[in-house]
């Protein structure tokens, strides 16, 4: 994707330190995003992504009083939630295997360590845009199929679809 469709985006930036939701600032209007929403907890995030489409959401994990996975799982699962469907990449500086499978369990699409780096969220955007995962409804999750890799097996024990 280049830099003149990213022109047309509308992003959620939410972030409790407030240099990091500045950096990020940068870093998006270096791509030619110019819509960009800022929230400092993942409360006034929902709020903010309830009042306004938008196309896709950065968000940090550990935020007070409303972290980013409790905001996460009310894009995805509260009745309100205006686009259970939109992209959310985490940014966070916690890269233990424990805050990955959190925030892969509420519903994220993708999951980056800070400190990042402008080409890494360049690419994560670009993977978002052109290669977009299909969502999955069951009965404990909704949100991006977590298989990365194609199906391997067709054969008849294989487990039902669930994909929207």
């Amino acid at each position: 994707m280049s830099f003149e469709s990213f022109s047309t985006l509308k992003v959620l930036v939410v972030d409790d330190n407030r240099n990091m939701r500045g950096l990020l600032r940068t870093l998006l209007n270096n791509f030619g995003i110019r819509d960009i929403l800022e929230a400092a907890d993942g409360d006034e995030g929902f709020r903010l992504f309830q009042l306004s489409r938008v196309d896709i959401v950065l968000c940090d994990l550990n935020m007070e009083p409303v972290d980013g996975f409790e905001m996460i799982q009310r894009i995805r699962n509260h009745d309100i939630s205006k686009d259970p469907y939109v992209p959310v990449i985490v940014l966070t500086g916690h890269a233990e295997p424990v805050y990955v499978k959190r925030a892969r369990d509420a519903g994220m699409n993708e999951f980056m360590v800070k400190p990042i780096t402008a080409d890494a969220l360049r690419k994560r955007l670009n993977m978002i845009m052109e290669n977009p995962r299909p969502f999955v409804s069951a009965n404990s999750y909704f949100g991006p199929d977590r298989r990365r890799k194609p199906r391997m097996f067709d054969g008849p024990e294989r487990r039902g679809d669930y994909i929207r």
